[in-house]
């Protein structure tokens, strides 16, 4: 079975949590005695701490250090951290202010409304702006659609933030750092770090794992659905199937952002394949793809693969898309496994995969492939997939799907360390 124990969590609080303790011990608030105004300060420096601690490990988590894939147990698991220690940081810095608001306030209204207002006091005005900026971005990329460029700006806005907060952490009027030395170097070094890979990869659009350079193929485009052939231009990418890998194209077609694409061919062939679905404004650029246009590959990332299991008895159920891993992993198959594949195509008039899945179906050993149309209203029957006796059961398509497979399947008891699936959503 996959272990399901993540050291990721814990250190994403045991990085919150050291500066609250430095500060505590070195400075000895003492909040328990002191006045309400003290109480108020003492609060919302605990809350900046934390919140400027995240945002640094927020920024290094986003590099794709292998390090973290392993600490999380995939990056999907990082990424979905990362979105979680974003809305943290948010929370965090705005109960920084409203504490401060409160300390000002207990001495009198106009003392409160002098605080808030703006101020020549150049480290305050740079924190409450980077606080406004940070909690107009969150609330767009939660309530508002944007271009996939635009939200790769945003993202790069965001974390360009730490600069100012640092700015006002260090040199806002009482600001511990100054007088806590201890303090000054963990969230200066954490800093510096999160800094260093910040301007790395934005300003230099460098990465810090390998990338391999590939030249596209061919390109067909069925329905809503793309397939892209790649050949190597010397050294191809090793993965294991069910695995992905951040793809660049470098092509008048395409914006040259990295996206993450599931690898869809065969872990020992030398050429690589992926499916893409039009599902935005990026993927719908895909089709314009041509033979000869040039791609950098970033990888490989993901946990999810029949490689990953002890057990060889296992149920792979995909919807839509979310084929492309079962496919590698298909056609990566070796001997002694017992598989049963159930797809669920969108229509049986289209059935992009149909054909290969019937090819696999007939010359893989231990793979039996069962396809089921929604335009025939033939779904999952779940209670007769739990009675094949399967040990694992991997699941791979749109979120809302995954989520109630796998509720559907602890009601019939199966256990929660015997389904695996990958979601994975762009930061």
């Amino acid at each position: 079975m996959l272990i399901k124990k993540s050291a990721g969590p814990l250190l994403t609080i045991l990085i919150a949590v050291t500066p609250i303790a430095i500060w505590w011990f070195l400075a000895n608030p003492k909040i328990l005695t002191d006045t309400a105004p003290q109480i108020y300060t003492a609060i919302a420096t605990a809350a900046a701490l934390g919140a400027i601690s995240l945002l640094s490990f927020n920024i290094i988590l986003s590099a794709r250090l292998p390090i973290f894939e392993r600490l999380f147990l995939g990056l999907d698991r990082a990424y979905r951290a990362h979105r979680l220690i974003g809305g943290t940081i948010l929370m965090l810095l705005l109960l920084h202010a409203m504490f401060l608001t409160a300390r000002y306030s207990d001495v009198s209204l106009i003392s409160g409304y002098e605080f808030i207002k703006p101020s020549a006091d150049i480290p305050l005005m740079i924190g409450k702006l980077a606080l406004g900026i940070m909690t107009l971005l969150v609330v767009m990329s939660i309530y508002i659609k944007v271009k996939y460029q635009w939200f790769i700006i945003a993202q790069r806005i965001l974390g360009g933030l730490l600069f100012l907060g640092a700015y006002h952490a260090f040199f806002v009027d009482g600001s511990d750092l100054i007088t806590n030395s201890v303090l000054a170097i963990y969230i200066g070094t954490l800093g510096l770090i999160a800094a260093f890979l910040y301007v790395y990869r934005s300003t230099f659009h460098k990465s810090i794992k390998q990338k391999y350079e590939y030249v596209v193929e061919s390109v067909e485009h069925i329905e809503n659905v793309t397939k892209i052939w790649l050949n190597p231009k010397s050294k191809s990418i090793p993965f294991y199937a069910g695995q992905f890998g951040f793809f660049t194209f470098n092509s008048k077609a395409v914006d040259n952002e990295p996206h993450p694409f599931s690898f869809a061919s065969n872990s020992n062939d030398n050429k690589l394949r992926i499916g893409v679905k039009v599902l935005g404004d990026y993927t719908r650029d895909i089709p314009k793809l041509e033979a000869g246009d040039t791609a950098s590959v970033e990888g490989a990332y993901g946990h999810f693969s029949f490689t990953k299991l002890r057990s060889k008895k296992q149920v792979w159920l995909a919807a839509g898309i979310g084929i492309t891993p079962f496919l590698s992993m298909a056609h990566s198959l070796p001997k002694g496994y017992d598989i049963t594949f159930i797809y669920r195509d969108v229509s049986s008039k289209t059935a992009v995969f149909k054909l290969e899945l019937d090819e696999l179906n007939t010359n893989t050993q231990g793979l039996r492939t069962l396809v089921s149309n929604s335009d025939q209203q033939v779904d999952f029957k779940l209670d007769k997939v739990v009675a094949l006796g399967a040990d694992d059961y991997l699941i791979c398509g749109p979120p809302n799907m995954m989520h109630a497979v796998s509720k559907q399947l602890k009601k019939l008891g199966v256990k929660n360390n015997q389904i695996h699936f990958e979601e994975f959503k762009l930061v």
